[in-house]
C-alpha cells in the first residue's frame, strides 16, 4: 500500500476567507456613527418638541381660563360672552380651536363650527373648568394654536450639524485609513524586498536562528499589524535557516563525496600509470568507496521523499518484539566489539501497523549511534498501549549537550563529538534526520533527552494504527 502525503486542506479553505479590508471596516464604522449621531440628535429633537408642546398646552389653557373668566365676570351671562368670542374669531387668525360649555355641559362655544347646538361634551374627555367667584359657570376645552415646533431653524440645525459631524468624522477616518494603509502596504513590501533580497544581509549573519530585529519608531511598529509582523518574523528566520541549510548541506556534500572520489581516482591513477590490473585488496578499496557514496546518494533521496510527502510506505501488521529482537541481534556483533551490551524488555503483544522495513531503518540508525557512544550498555524498552506504542532506547554514553539537543534532528549535524574510540567515522549526519522523517511518515514523534556524562534517550512514538 503506497502512502502519499497530503496538503492541508484546511489551511487552504481557511486561506480563501479573506477578512474585511481595512478600508470596508472603517467604511462600516462610519456609516454606524452616522447613524448613531442622527438618531441621537432626532431623540434629542423629539424631546425637545415635546416639551416645548407641554408648554404651549399649558399656557394656552392658562390664557383661555383667564380670557373667559374675566369675559363672563364682565356679561354676567354665557350669550354675551359667545358674541364677543364670535367677533375674535374673524378678527384674530390665531384663536385657536376653543369649545366653551354652560355648566350644564350645553354647548355655548365653538370656533371650529358654526352649529354650536351639535356640540355636546365628548363622553370621558376631560374638561377645564371655569370658576367664577367660586363657583363653576361653565368648562372649556383649547387647542393649541398652529404653530408647528419643527417651523423653528433649531432643530433642523441641531439635525443638520449631527448629520455633517458623522460624515466629517468618517471622512476623517477614511482618510486616516487610507494613509494607514498606503503606509502599511509600502512597510509591508519593504519587508518583503528585504527577505526576497535576503542572501546578500544574512551572509553575515546565516547562523544565527534568532529572527532580525530592525530598528523602527513606535509610530511605525504601531501601524503594521502584530500578526502580520510576527509572521514576517517568522519567515525572515525561515528563510535564515533554510539559508543556513543551503550552504552547509552543499559543503557537506562536497566534503563527503570529495574523500572516496579521491581515493577511487588515486587508485585508478596508479594503474593507469603502471599499466597493471588491479589487486584484491584495492578492488575492495574501491567497492566500499562506491558503497559509501550510493549509500549517500540513497540517504538523500529518501530524505527529499520523506520531506517532501512522497515516501513510499508498505504498510502491514507487525511484531515490535519480533522486529527489536532482529535489529538488537544484528548489531550484537557491533556492540561487542565496542564492549557494550544490547538489552531488549518488549511485551508480546506489542504490534503496530506500518512499514516495518522503515521502522527497522529507525532503530538501526538510533541503536547504531547507541552503540558507537555506549559505555558499557543500551537499553531497548518497548511500552505497548492500546492508541500508541513508544521504544526507548537509552545508553550510558557521555551524552549530548544541551546546547546541541535542538540540532541533532537536523541533516548533516554530527555534532562537537568526535569519532568512537574504535576509529569508527562519525556518520554522514543523515540518519537521525531520516529517523525524524520516517517516524513523521506514519503520524508519529520522536524526541531526545540527555544529561551530559550520564547518557542519552531517544522516545519514538507510533501510532498502533494511524489513516491514512
Amino acid at each position: 500500500m503506497r502512502t502519499r502525503g497530503t496538503g492541508k486542506a484546511s489551511g487552504a479553505d481557511q486561506s480563501r476567507k479573506t477578512p474585511l479590508s481595512l478600508s470596508a471596516a472603517v467604511a462600516i464604522r462610519g456609516i454606524g456613527i452616522t447613524l448613531l449621531l442622527t438618531v441621537a440628535a432626532a431623540a434629542i429633537v423629539w424631546w425637545i418638541a415635546a416639551a416645548h408642546d407641554r408648554q404651549e398646552k399649558l399656557r394656552n389653557n392658562y390664557y383661555w381660563d383667564s380670557y373667559l373668566t374675566t369675559l363672563y365676570g364682565l356679561h354676567g351671562s354665557w350669550p354675551g360672552v359667545t358674541d364677543v368670542l364670535k367677533t375674535d374669531k374673524t378678527s384674530r387668525a390665531d384663536i385657536g380651536r376653543v369649545r366653551v360649555w354652560d355648566a350644564e355641559r350645553r354647548p355655548v362655544f365653538r370656533a371650529d363650527e358654526s352649529d354650536v347646538s351639535a356640540g355636546s361634551p365628548p363622553a370621558g374627555r376631560e374638561l377645564r373648568p371655569i370658576l367664577y367667584r367660586g363657583a363653576i359657570v361653565g368648562y372649556f376645552e383649547a387647542a393649541s394654536p398652529l404653530r408647528p415646533f419643527l417651523a423653528d431653524w433649531k432643530p433642523f440645525a441641531v439635525l443638520f450639524a449631527a448629520a455633517a459631524a458623522g460624515i466629517g468624522l468618517f471622512l476623517t477616518l477614511s482618510q486616516f485609513a487610507k494613509n494607514g494603509q498606503a503606509y502599511e502596504r509600502a512597510r509591508f513590501r519593504g519587508r518583503l524586498s528585504r527577505l526576497l533580497n535576503g542572501p546578500a544581509d544574512i551572509r553575515g549573519s546565516a547562523c544565527e536562528d534568532s529572527p532580525r530585529t530592525d530598528k523602527r519608531t513606535d509610530r511605525e511598529a504601531g501601524l503594521l499589524d502584530p500578526d502580520i509582523e510576527h509572521l514576517l518574523d517568522r519567515l525572515d528566520m525561515r528563510i535564515r535557516k533554510l539559508e543556513k541549510v543551503r550552504k552547509t548541506m552543499v559543503a557537506d556534500i562536497a566534503h563527503e563525496l570529495r574523500t572516496p572520489l579521491a581515493v577511487m581516482r588515486a587508485q585508478l591513477d596508479n594503474a593507469l600509470v603502471r599499466q597493471t590490473p588491479l589487486p584484491p585488496e584495492s578492488l575492495v578499496l574501491l567497492h566500499d568507496e562506491v558503497y559509501r557514496i550510493t549509500k549517500l546518494v540513497h540517504d538523500l533521496q529518501q530524505l527529499a521523499l520523506a520531506e517532501s510527502g512522497h515516501l513510499a510506505l508498505e504498510k502491514r501488521w507487525f511484531s515490535l518484539r519480533e522486529l527489536t529482537g532482529s535489529v538488537a541481534e544484528a548489531l550484537d556483533l557491533t556492540a561487542e566489539e565496542s564492549g557494550c551490551r544490547i538489552s531488549v524488555v518488549c511485551p508480546d503483544e506489542a504490534r503496530t501497523y506500518g512499514d516495518e522495513a522503515r521502522i527497522q531503518q529507525v532503530l538501526v540508525n538510533i541503536i547504531g549511534n547507541a552503540v558507537r557512544h555506549a559505555k558499557s550498555s543500551v537499553h531497548l524498552a518497548v511500552e505497548s498501549g492500546e492508541r500508541q506504542s513508544v521504544i526507548l532506547i537509552t545508553d550510558d554514553g557521555t551524552g549530548i549537550e544541551e546546547e546541541e539537543l535542538p540540532h541533532v534532528f537536523e541533516r548533516f549535524y554530527r555534532g562537537s563529538r568526535k569519532p568512537d574510540a574504535t576509529g569508527g567515522a562519525a556518520g554522514l549526519g543523515l540518519g537521525l534526520a531520516i529517523v525524524k522523517e520516517y517516524v513523521e511518515a506514519h503520524r508519529g514523534s520522536v524526541s531526545v533527552s540527555s544529561v551530559w556524562g550520564r547518557g542519552t534517550t531517544f522516545a519514538i512514538t507510533l501510532p498502533v494504527f494511524a489513516e491514512d
